[in-house]
């Protein structure tokens, strides 16, 4: 049995002179510029390169079985499906917790008065090499038995043939099929029993942690709404309340999953909001009813503690500076002050979201100034995000000239060696 504790998602510079072979053919016409030159080796890494996690995964070959073992919400499977899918593996999900013995072992049936063949699960079907499974379905794959160790034992033991042999019924594994499970910990309290022996010296086994810094690069891309951004960014320790809640034996706590539940729920109020406060020439009584909104939901979600900082969070960072302000004039744009860091976090934040939308990319300039004269920290993340625009947003020949501009060079002389931005 192998363990291994990772990180997931770390993201370590990568310096590799042979990625500029990879580069999309829409970015070659950007190599000719110096400043973006100096900047392909780390702007072009493969997602494999800058993930602990998936470096570890590509080397095992297909035949070994992994097991992500993590406490509730971490982003087990949403980090599966974030990280193979833009690669071409097709994931192919079983709610294993929720199988029966029968569902592995297959259900019989009578062949021809002869003898008695099986039935097994279309996944099982889909994930073999029997020359009918549809086109589709041959190429590379993920087999993802979620939850496995939520399943009662006798079903665990099931799975014995199909984690070591490969092999379902009378069906084999294709050669490009993987087998990943995952599952909460007995210590996590999550209806989870202990792995048996004989299963879990078939698997090698990943401990999988959240990294604030991760999730934030992911919920930069993933429309995670600025207040949680800005949020996190200034209160880390909140991204997962988890192990509190177990001591405290609360049902609402934070994690990775539930703030991205409410992030939906910030993002549908906005949106009524602005149905509401449009045309009105005071919205106060409507701001007020929005803040005790919010307290509300995220009481049910993370917890009513944490939804009480979080509330009180937004309430002091109202006095952010609007992005449209940004815009209007960022060489003479208001900064907050050094010490209202919480202002600045949520200023930055809502820039990010704000260049992000495609009918706003236009403006990646006006943030880039807006970024070099703001603390250095938090200057290279809008500039990081800006340069995101740049790289994937704009055509060919404004990305030269976005290139040869005084704003990039200004940046990669204060940046360079920090800044890296995955192209897509």
């Amino acid at each position: 049995m192998i363990q291994q504790k990772i990180a997931v998602g770390a993201v370590p510079v990568v310096r590799n002179p042979q990625l500029r072979k990879r580069i999309p053919l829409r970015f070659v016409v950007v190599a000719a510029v110096p400043s973006l030159r100096r900047m392909l080796p780390l702007l072009a890494l493969p997602v494999d390169e800058r993930n602990e996690t998936l470096k570890t995964i590509k080397i095992l070959p297909n035949h070994i079985p992994i097991m992500l073992w993590g406490s509730p919400g971490i982003g087990k499977t949403k980090g599966l499906h974030c990280t193979f899918e833009p690669m071409g593996y097709r994931l192919i999900p079983v709610l294993a917790g929720c199988s029966e013995p029968t569902d592995l072992s297959g259900i019989p049936f009578n062949y021809k008065d002869l003898y008695a063949k099986y039935l097994v699960p279309g996944w099982a079907f889909l994930c073999s090499d029997h020359p009918e499974v549809p086109k589709d379905y041959r190429g590379p794959t993920i087999l993802f038995l979620d939850d496995i160790v939520t399943a009662p034992e006798q079903t665990q033991a099931a799975f014995f043939k199909l984690v070591h042999e490969r092999r379902l019924g009378e069906l084999n594994l294709r050669s490009n099929v993987r087998i990943i499970a995952a599952g909460n910990r007995v210590e996590d309290k999550s209806a989870a029993s202990r792995m048996p022996l004989a299963l879990a010296n078939r698997f090698f086994h990943i401990h999988v942690k959240h990294d604030f810094r991760v999730w934030l690069e992911w919920a930069r891309t993933n429309n995670i709404h600025p207040n949680i951004m800005a949020f996190i960014r200034t209160q880390p320790n909140f991204l997962s309340t988890f192990d509190d809640a177990i001591k405290k034996g609360h049902y609402a706590f934070a994690t990775p999953r539930s703030w991205e539940m409410l992030s939906d729920s910030l993002h549908a109020l906005d949106a009524a909001q602005m149905r509401r406060w449009k045309g009105k020439a005071d919205a106060s009584n409507d701001q007020k009813s929005a803040e005790n909104y919010t307290f509300r939901v995220a009481s049910g979600i993370i917890g009513q503690g944490l939804a009480a900082v979080f509330n009180t969070f937004i309430r002091n960072t109202m006095a952010l500076i609007a992005p449209e302000e940004i815009v209007k004039d960022p060489r003479t744009a208001r900064i907050p002050k050094n010490e209202d860091i919480d202002i600045l976090h949520a200023t930055v934040s809502a820039a990010e979201h704000y260049i992000k939308k495609k009918e706003h990319s236009k403006h990646w300039q006006a943030f880039m100034i807006y970024a070099l004269r703001i603390l250095p920290d938090l200057g290279l993340i809008l500039a990081k995000q800006c340069v995101s625009v740049v790289l994937n947003d704009l055509t060919d020949e404004d990305r030269i000239r976005a290139a040869g501009s005084p704003e990039f060079s200004d940046m990669f002389n204060k940046w360079g060696e920090h800044l890296t931005v995955e192209m897509v």
